[in-house]
């Protein structure tokens, strides 16, 4: 009763939740361990989350303290309602494929330069691979500016740890915060210390 389902997420989390959606519909609750969750799965519930459910779904809830975190509570992830709705307006275009279509030349040779950094025959580890390829081409196209690898790794893993920990409560706040060690703290200074030369790098140019 402790520890709930958190062994059988934790050792097949995808077969677990099809199998409590095919045993109890597509809306369930979970418990893991010191988590109590609310599973709304399928087409069905993938569209209502999208459509009317955000007059009932928070974004606050979920994103608050991994952006209080972060500096930046009033950022439009963790917004809902028309202030979300207003920021994302103002911040689409520098998103849209208008944008990147006109620095095509400049993506691919961020993606080629990437390939090129590693020989034929190479293994490539997917994920870290895509991770820093995306990491160049949106901080080109948004700043300019891209972090060298050993930024982009710091960063990375400060806010993997922020976000599966505060905002997916991997595990409680308190023990979070009690449990951070010197990587953490290191990771957290690259990651302050590169998003505060960009903001002084651009000043009021803002972004583009």
């Amino acid at each position: 009763p402790i520890i709930g389902s958190a062994i059988a997420m934790a050792s097949d989390p995808l077969g677990f939740l099809l199998e409590q959606h095919r045993r109890l519909g597509p809306i369930f609750r979970v418990r893991a361990g010191h988590m109590k969750l609310v599973v709304m799965a399928g087409e069905r519930a993938n569209a209502f989350a999208h459509g009317e459910g955000a007059d009932f779904l928070s974004n606050r809830e979920t994103w608050a303290p991994t952006l209080r975190e972060f500096g930046a509570p009033n950022n439009f992830v963790g917004l809902d309602g028309e202030p979300h709705r207003r920021l994302r307006r103002k911040f689409a275009g520098h998103f849209s494929r208008k944008a990147a279509e006109s620095r095509l030349d400049e993506l691919v040779e961020l993606t080629v330069s990437a390939f090129r950094e590693h020989s034929a025959g190479d293994a490539i580890p997917f994920v870290a691979f895509s991770q820093a390829l995306a990491s160049r081409q949106v901080g080109t196209l948004l700043v300019g500016r891209t972090p060298s690898q050993a930024e982009h790794d710091a960063i990375l893993r400060y806010t993997n740890a922020v976000v599966v920990n505060l905002s997916l409560r991997r595990m409680p706040r308190w023990l979070f915060r009690d449990s951070q060690g010197r990587q953490f703290r290191r990771d957290r200074e690259v990651a302050f210390r590169f998003s505060g030369e960009l903001v002084a790098q651009r000043g009021h140019k803002g972004f583009g």
